[in-house]
């Protein structure tokens, strides 16, 4: 029967349809969800709708704050790792990325528990996330991102290439980040504060991989008017991605061909446009095998066409470059 009532009247508990005056929870006293079984926070709006998301706004703040706070321990841990290993080339995740990936997992468990009206016709919303629900949550997430690096540690231990081990252990490195920010989220969570300790450890994992990168061989050849030039942004963008190229070789495990072409697209206000375009290839050296084809263009134009023709290399190098070798890098993982 209640809930064919109605809206609360003003200066009633929406959530229990009874209840005279103000709840405590609206002052940050929700006796009702203790803080050792619930994160909570206050939402306020002139209506229903908007009231909630505030609510949810607000207990982003409150658990972002606390992540941004426990992250950094790991942050920490991260950069003594690399300064013991200085040539490993993954980054450690930055608070804002932590915080993002936090807020998508943990919010989708989180709900409005009370609503009240005051008698200025205001609304207030307590959200709720429960601890226990969440932590058990988490933890199965974390057991698959720890199944599946599994799976890429076993496939670099057997890889038959330096490449391929490099690749594996690369996206085990990933994997390793993005369960460490889950646990960061867990021990936030879990009413006794407790994570869950990684099945590798760090040391480990540095180690596979610098020895399989000290071995990779990724050859690379462009060809095309500037070829030379783009060919120099390619292989600078790769090294930076921790991809060591070997040019002028045939001896490698994986080659990526490319060809450059440029050709007039009309006049604009007095520029002749250019339309540059790289075509690349990935190929498996050992059985000629394609296991890629990118391709990247961009228009360019200035009063001279040499300019153009300039210009159009310029933007290859500043943008198309560190699109290819990313998706280069996203072929070799597969």
């Amino acid at each position: 029967l209640a809930g064919c009532g109605g809206p609360p009247a003003p200066g009633r508990h929406a959530s229990s349809g009874g209840g005279q005056g103000k709840p405590a929870w609206v002052d940050g006293q929700p006796r009702r969800y203790p803080d050792m079984s619930y994160l909570t926070a206050v939402g306020r709006g002139p209506a229903r709708g908007p009231c909630e998301s505030d609510a949810r706004g607000a207990l982003a703040k409150v658990f972002n704050s606390r992540v941004s706070q426990v992250s950094r321990d790991w942050q920490g841990h991260f950069s003594r790792v690399a300064e013991a290993a200085p040539m490993v080339r993954v980054e450690a995740m930055s608070i804002s990325q932590l915080t993002r990936v936090s807020t998508d997992k943990v919010l989708k468990g989180s709900r409005v528990a009370q609503r009240w009206v005051d008698p200025q016709g205001n609304h207030h919303c307590l959200g709720v996330i429960d601890r226990e629900q969440t932590a058990r949550r988490l933890m199965e997430e974390i057991a698959r991102l720890d199944q599946e690096m599994q799976i890429q540690l076993r496939q670099g231990d057997g890889a038959a290439t330096p490449t391929a081990k490099f690749m594996a252990y690369a996206r085990a490195m990933e994997l390793m980040q993005e369960r460490q920010a889950l646990n960061v989220d867990l021990r936030i969570v879990h009413p006794e504060g407790k994570g869950t300790p990684p099945p590798h450890r760090w040391a480990a994992l540095v180690a596979k991989f610098k020895t399989s990168r000290a071995k990779i061989k990724v050859g690379l050849l462009l060809k095309g008017k500037k070829a030379d030039t783009i060919q120099t942004c390619m292989a600078e963008e790769l090294t930076s991605r921790g991809i060591e190229v070997l040019e002028g070789t045939s001896d490698v495990d994986v080659m990526i061909h490319g060809r450059l072409k440029y050709q007039k697209a009309g006049n604009i206000r007095g520029s002749v446009m250019v339309l540059a375009e790289i075509n690349l290839r990935l190929t498996d050296v050992e059985n000629g095998r394609t296991l890629a084809a990118f391709n990247e263009t961009h228009k360019a134009g200035r009063p001279e066409l040499r300019r153009s023709v300039q210009l159009a290399v310029n933007k290859l190098c500043k943008k198309a470059a560190p699109s290819l070798v990313q998706k280069i890098r996203a072929a070799l993982k597969r």
